[in-house]
């Protein structure tokens, strides 16, 4: 399985990233062999080739497991969140912190913003990080989030091949 990741800056230094192949523009996802497809907050917001991507998307151009990966740092302005919400139409996996999910589904718990943004995606995994660890939420069972290492981030999400 190999791994791309659309970053415009390539600034995700994230150690589970080692392993993939970091592009910088939407068309060099057609010249590369893979199976999952990474895609970052930066690109959504800083790419001029945003657009072109969600075209993709919309027509079913590629076919990968795609993920979207909210930056830690990334903060919802009303257009970053309109914009995160279309994307996620398209996306088998999200990755982003606990806060992160409160501001993008405006509930308070976490509980209600798993059941929220499974029920407004057609998400199979959600990935909510901390400082040390990752806690995984499958569409399947939503109840028993399991523990991962950063490691296993990459592993879960080649399963919905």
């Amino acid at each position: 399985m190999k791994t791309l990741l659309l970053d415009p800056v390539t600034n995700e230094k994230a150690s589970f990233l080692a392993d993939a192949t970091p592009i910088s523009t939407y068309e060099q996802i057609y010249e590369e062999l893979y199976s999952l497809l990474l895609c970052t907050s930066s690109f959504l917001m800083e790419s001029a080739e945003a657009p072109s991507y969600y075209e993709a998307l919309q027509l079913r151009h590629i076919d990968a497991v795609l993920a979207l990966m909210i930056s830690p740092t990334f903060t919802f302005s009303y257009e970053a969140h309109t914009t995160v919400l279309s994307f996620l139409r398209f996306m088998d996996g999200l990755l982003l912190t606990k806060t992160q999910l409160l501001q993008l589904t405006n509930e308070e718990t976490l509980a209600e913003a798993i059941q929220k943004i499974f029920s407004n995606a057609p998400l199979k995994a959600v990935f909510i990080q901390d400082d040390h660890h990752v806690y995984f939420y499958d569409h399947r069972n939503l109840d028993q989030p399991k523990r991962l290492s950063q490691k296993d981030i990459l592993f879960q999400l080649s399963q919905y091949e």
